[in-house]
């Protein structure tokens, strides 16, 4: 991983006296970013289909609830890890560097307290889950009930780490996050499969896992100290700073707790009205369309410091980096969505079986459309937060999360995993259209009218999803993979005649000539 001793923000001033942050600063901590997202998929590839198998589906459906629960729990921060990130890049800006030790000191103590409340109220609930909630087969009842208490031990240590890497976020030192992340996200795979060796119990693989998380969260801590300005006149933990964060987090801390309730209860109504091996059928391909979401959350949370700041000082420069960022997720993710669409069957009878492609295609490729709105959603997403408006996201999620949970009910049961997909995919485009209209309308009046009109963009992600969706209905694969590469090209020509400003149509070329050029001297 290379050296981040430059990648601390880097802000320039142009004689407007707005803050800038280069593009290639952000392009560079983004492709740090990718680089921890996208280097263990090929082991989970590998892993999973093994995992399967030796743990079987039913202990394998329960695993996968477990990694949800360890994510859902260490996302009840309060919001304090987001807050930290925001204002320690606020700060920085405004090179008020030299308390920053006090308003991290009293970022972890705040996590560290959230942390010990969660573990406890898991551990205290482990019981419900797993005999009231959950459709737990009876042999394995003891030991899913163990490993939700080691669970609950892990939580305080999932916090912690959230803030940690808040402040080397907030620090652009992407370089440094990834070389702790890369490896403790191979782990999450390797580990259970290590166990398998011995034990194919889920009390020694939940186990391990915690402690590989321990290990990161040390990494970590260390890096992030060593990192900090030695504070002037001591440190002391001000009310200041505990206010400062508390404010700030409360609307987050809202939209932490039921983003992932909307996001993740499918599988939880899937396990207790339908089986556990319908679990593993839909989470299954449910994981692998989470991971398309490497793009827009590598960049989105290299961009979210810069929105922040952009906030404060340059509303303009914010709404320019804001149309930026969609169109790079449009050009990013369109390819990866068309091709998820058209081939879904044939690749998941390759991965897993002909079993599995009869039952997870339809899922796969109405959640692949689905993954196309939901990042394009982020950006106003995360814009809005940086804005200092993180209640309108909680509110959409508040309005939201009763009507979503009783028609997952009524699908669950007429529909199957099939119809717990089309909620998903429903949910997500009428989300993606809210964000853009709050987004719109949080924006100063006076400059309203200069935004560009959203529907372009709705046209072209319909149209996208539309034409793979036909596609794939072609029953000769050959015909199917050639109109692709056909698609992908017209794709690309749009991309870059439609969503590239002058600039980046300039590098492009700029990089398309040398290529060309390398190639001719080689030849």
């Amino acid at each position: 991983m290379p050296n981040d001793r430059n990648d601390h923000i880097s802000i320039t001033e142009p004689p407007d006296g707005t803050l800038h942050f280069s593009r290639g600063l952000l392009a560079r901590n983004t492709f740090y970013n990718l680089l921890g997202y996208v280097l263990p998929l090929p082991v989970a590839v590998v892993i999973i289909p093994l995992l399967i198998e030796g743990m079987g589906t039913e202990r394998f459906g329960v695993l996968s609830i477990a990694w949800i629960v360890i994510g859902y729990f260490g996302l009840l921060d309060m919001g304090i890890g987001r807050a930290t990130t925001k204002f320690v890049a606020e700060d920085i800006a405004r090179g008020e560097q030299r308390k920053l030790r006090e308003l991290v000191l009293v970022s972890l103590a705040l996590l560290s307290g959230f942390g010990l409340l969660g573990g406890l109220l898991l551990a205290l609930l482990a019981g419900v889950i797993t005999t009231g909630l959950l459709n737990i087969p009876e042999n394995l009842l003891r030991e899913t009930q163990n490993a939700f208490y080691l669970l609950a031990v892990s939580i305080p240590i999932v916090l912690l780490t959230a803030g940690v890497r808040g402040v080397l976020e907030a620090q652009q030192r992407f370089g440094v996050i990834n070389a702790v992340k890369i490896p403790s996200s191979l782990a999450t795979f390797i580990v259970p499969f290590l166990v398998l060796s011995f034990s194919n119990s889920l009390y020694p693989i939940v186990g391990m896992l915690v402690i590989t998380r321990a290990v990161a969260l040390i990494f970590y801590l260390y890096i992030c100290w060593k990192g900090l300005p030695l504070a002037g006149g001591g440190i002391s933990l001000k009310k200041h700073y505990f206010g400062r964060l508390l404010r700030f987090g409360g609307w987050l801390s809202v939209s932490n707790i039921i983003a992932p309730l909307l996001g993740n209860m499918d599988r939880f109504f899937i396990g207790s009205i339908l089986t556990m091996t319908a679990v593993t059928w839909y989470v299954t391909p449910y994981d692998m369309i989470n991971k398309l979401f490497i793009f827009p959350i590598g960049m989105l949370g290299v961009i979210f410091p810069a929105f922040s700041v952009y906030a404060a000082v340059s509303t303009e420069s914010l709404i320019i980096l804001h149309r930026r960022a969609v169109n790079y997720i449009l050009i990013a993710m369109t390819p990866i969505v068309l091709m998820t669409i058209v081939l879904a069957g044939p690749f998941l009878h390759i991965w897993l079986g002909d079993e599995f492609a009869l039952r997870s295609t339809l899922v796969l490729q109405i959640l692949g459309a689905g993954v196309l709105f939901s990042s394009v959603a982020r950006v106003p997403y995360n814009a809005l937060q940086a804005m200092g408006r993180p209640d309108l996201t909680a509110k959409i999620f508040l309005i939201e999360l009763p009507f979503y949970l009783a028609f997952l009910f009524i699908l669950t049961k007429s529909f199957g995993i099939v119809g717990v997909a089309i909620l998903w995919l429903v949910r997500l485009i009428i989300e993606t259209i809210v964000m853009f209209v709050l987004f719109r309308r949080t924006i100063p009046a006076s400059i309203q009218n200069s935004l560009p009109g959203d529907r372009n963009m709705y046209s072209w992600m319909i149209t996208s999803v539309a034409v793979s969706w036909a596609l794939s209905l072609l029953p000769n694969l050959t015909a199917r993979i050639i109109i692709l590469v056909v698609l992908l090209g017209l794709f690309a020509y749009l991309a870059f005649s439609r969503l590239l400003d002058s600039y980046d149509r300039a590098r492009v070329r700029q990089f398309a000539c040398r290529t060309l050029g390398l190639r001719i001297r080689s030849e």
